[in-house]
């Protein structure tokens, strides 16, 4: 079981239109049952490798990646939103807002005084970051990690970055959405037309975040500058489909194809909550992956490496490793 880094390289195995939102899913009620199982929150811990730990991993990964001669897929969570530039907050980790949301919600089951801050989080679209992202006083920035994994996929050692967020960073980084860079959730700065399917992405550096018309509609209110069609936000809820948010296709097709022909996945920042199918191709594909966070995942053993790191320090060391330059924040 890959609990830990071992530096010995291993071969690896909505419906409809409106928005759902989170209180109602099955996702939040099962992860709900998960954390009251878990009074002390011991599945939420966090751990960090010593600095020579991560280093050895990172130039464990860097051979890999010359390997894979850039047939390398990395998957993104929210852990790599949250270092310095963008200090975006987690979702489950100990004070995520999904953590702390639940958490409210059980103080509101026994009696107690909820939390004003995380009611303030409830009150947002379901994301939890839209109004970080819309505070004229906090910009986000890419950090290290964004800036770095776009410096790899231009050097040609990565295929592909996917990612479950929705702030928009990878973008604002330099990666091309539907290229080389699959938002599979969705983004808060991207809107796409109704009729005939055309984007218009949005700056996440100077715009603020896609508002909808209506709480219950996807509709922004804008018309399509290609064929006059109606633009609505491409943000995915639980359980959406490409029905109901047309273009998830393109999106999760670029990455699922990226991961069946990848020789290696690196998580970066994700606790893989969500449920995904990609690292399971990428194995299928007789693959390595490699699973960087400060929480355990359900697929640290499947895993070829594990390492309890800061996507930050990780990229930094990788790049090192690669003899590239390191990436600055800004």
């Amino acid at each position: 079981m890959a609990q830990s880094v071992d530096t010995t390289p291993a071969a690896g195995k909505g419906s409809g239109r409106g928005i759902d939102h989170g209180f109602d899913s099955r996702e939040y009620a099962a992860f709900e049952a998960y954390i009251a199982s878990n009074a002390s929150a011991p599945g939420l811990d966090e751990s960090v490798e010593p600095p020579e730990v991560v280093t050895a991993a990172a130039r464990v990964v860097a051979k890999w990646l010359r390997d894979a001669q850039g047939k390398a897929v990395v998957l993104t969570g929210a852990g790599v939103s949250t270092g310095p530039g963008a200090a975006l907050p987690t979702y489950r980790g100990p004070d995520g807002v999904w953590t702390r949301r639940i958490r409210n919600s059980l103080k509101l089951e026994e009696g107690s005084e909820s939390d004003a801050a995380t009611d303030a989080a409830d009150d947002d679209d379901g994301s939890g970051i839209a109004g970080v992202l819309a505070s004229a006083e906090h910009k986000p920035q890419p950090t290290l990690t964004h800036r770095g994994l776009t410096a790899l996929v231009d050097a040609g050692l990565i295929g592909c970055v996917a990612t479950t967020n929705v702030d928009g960073l990878h973008a604002a980084a330099g990666l091309v959405r539907g290229s080389n860079y699959a938002e599979l959730h969705g983004s808060l700065y991207v809107e796409a037309c109704s009729a005939c399917g055309a984007e218009l992405c949005h700056n996440p550096l100077v715009d603020a975040p896609l508002q909808t018309v209506e709480p219950e509609t996807r509709a922004t209110g804008t018309s399509c500058k290609a064929c006059g069609g109606a633009m609505e936000a491409t943000l995915v809820g639980f359980f959406d489909t490409h029905q109901s948010v047309p273009s998830m296709e393109q999106q999760f097709e670029l990455a699922w194809v990226a991961a069946a022909t990848a020789d290696l996945m690196i998580v970066l920042g994700s606790s893989l909550s969500v449920e995904t199918t990609l690292p399971g191709y990428t194995l299928e594909n007789g693959g390595r992956l490699v699973i960087v966070n400060l929480q355990p995942t359900h697929l640290d053993d499947q895993a070829t490496l594990v390492v309890h790191a800061r996507s930050d320090d990780f990229v930094a060391d990788l790049q090192v490793a690669l003899e590239l330059p390191v990436c600055a924040t800004r």
